[in-house]
């Protein structure tokens, strides 16, 4: 058995969410050199918002990891996983996750994802044709989850620092209530991890409790309301911003960025097997 290679299938796991507790059947599975298997867990995790009746409804998302061995050598791959989320009011998708081309998106993320949210991953990456050190940089992803492609997946939609969408200009644009200036960091942050944060905006003179996502390729937010009802722009803005060209931007071809490619080593440090993403209300 390749020890160094078992090591870094575990290391690979843990960073991806899933802590120690798969290991131990991996390295049952390798022992035996299975060329080919599966594994699963199921991981709880605490919704954003709870639908209906019962607080401590949880989402559930049943995670199976694909496991092969290299034809020729004793070393095996973790390439990819797919996710099935059943959320507590119902809705069931799935998605699988290639682990490159998704930049090793986490099984926290895999879940936020699943919801519908926009999240910023940190990666590495080489710049092509150059023997330099890989560099930082970061990309929001987002699933469309009204699409399926001839695979049975969601596409997956990636947003470049070159294209430039700010979240904190967009923030700002919106009529969001109560938000005390030292809050805005925080905010940031929660909306960067793909948290579904809960705040309030004055929305046709009322003060509304909202939930928001990033929409980079829109350059502008996603808005609902407590039953995750999608509200239009339309209904956000005052007859003055919808008349301003620079509030709103729509994408177009000449908008699209084209991807780059990836090193393997795009790992992110302080993600956790479990998630918890209490509610916040603003301003009320």
């Amino acid at each position: 058995m390749n020890e160094a290679n078992l090591e870094y299938l575990k290391k690979t796991l843990n960073y991806l969410g899933f802590g120690t507790k798969l290991n131990d059947v991996v390295e049952s599975a390798i022992t035996k050199e299975i060329p080919k298997f599966s594994v699963g867990i199921n991981t709880r995790f605490e919704p954003p918002l709870t639908l209906g009746n019962g607080a401590k409804q949880k989402d559930i998302v049943q995670f199976t990891l694909d496991f092969n061995k290299a034809k020729e050598t004793d070393t095996y791959y973790l390439n990819d996983y797919t996710a099935y989320l059943t959320a507590h009011d119902g809705t069931s998708r799935s998605q699988q996750f290639n682990l490159e081309r998704d930049l090793r998106v986490t099984a926290n993320q895999a879940y936020r994802l699943l919801l519908g949210a926009a999240l910023q991953k940190e990666t590495s990456k080489r710049p092509e044709g150059e023997n330099t050190v890989a560099g930082k940089t970061k990309v929001w992803m987002k699933l469309n989850l009204d699409v399926l492609d001839s695979y049975g997946r969601h596409p997956v939609s990636k947003t470049y620092p070159a294209y430039g969408f700010d979240l904190h200009s967009v923030l700002e644009k919106y009529p969001i209530s109560g938000l005390k200036e030292n809050e805005l960091p925080s905010l940031i942050t929660e909306v960067e991890k793909g948290m579904l944060p809960r705040l309030t905006m004055e929305i046709e003179g009322r003060i509304t409790p909202v939930i928001i996502s990033a929409n980079p390729q829109m350059k502008n937010l996603d808005v609902y309301d407590l039953l995750m009802n999608q509200i239009k722009n339309d209904r956000i803005f005052t007859a003055e911003l919808k008349s301003d060209p620079a509030q709103r931007v729509e994408l177009t071809d000449q908008h699209q960025v084209n991807e780059h490619k990836f090193t393997g080593n795009e790992f992110q440090a302080g993600d956790t097997e479990n998630i918890n993403q209490q509610s916040r209300s603003r301003g009320r």
